[in-house]
């Protein structure tokens, strides 16, 4: 069953392809409708995303009211989709907290990278309790910036009452 506006936007994927999980993930994290077509399953989209990408199969491909994209980025999506059918983008979730988490996430790495830089120079002096002492800091800093992100991005924090391996 299509939603509201899915007619306007395809998107063009196949199994397995990352960059398909997390344009498809991120529009439907944005509210946008879309209608979803894997190309290993329907040779006739397998012909389109040929057409629209220079005889090749590159997925994610997405087609904006006529208009082919291919591998485009979440914000590339709803600004077309904005051009052409501002109604319709209106009713989506703003894009600039993934803006603002993509910063947060090279931010974060900038972090975690020095502190391990630190980790191996204060190892190197001989400090190896201290090593471990900013290990431990290390990835305090990774989860709280995961966190961080995880609500720029408009998602709750994972429900801690499931266990794992729990049906």
């Amino acid at each position: 069953m299509e939603t509201p506006g899915s007619d306007l936007v395809t998107v063009y994927w196949r199994p397995g392809c990352p960059y398909c999980a997390a344009l498809r993930r991120g529009l439907r994290r944005a509210g946008l409708p879309t209608a979803e077509v894997n190309i290993w399953a329907d040779p006739e989209a397998a012909g389109i995303v040929r057409s629209i990408a220079g005889g090749n199969e590159t997925v994610p491909t997405v087609v904006v009211a006529g208009t082919g994209l291919v591998n485009p980025k979440v914000r590339t999506v709803l600004d077309a989709v904005h051009a052409v059918a501002p109604e319709l983008a209106a009713n989506t979730r703003p894009s600039r907290g993934v803006r603002d988490a993509d910063v947060l996430a090279v931010l974060q790495w900038i972090v975690v990278i020095a502190l391990v830089v630190a980790s191996f120079a204060v190892e190197a002096a001989g400090h190896t309790g201290a090593s471990w002492a900013i290990d431990g800091v290390n990835l305090a800093i990774f989860g709280g910036f995961r966190l961080l992100r995880q609500r720029l991005e408009g998602n709750r924090a994972p429900d801690t009452s499931t266990r794992r391996g729990a049906s």
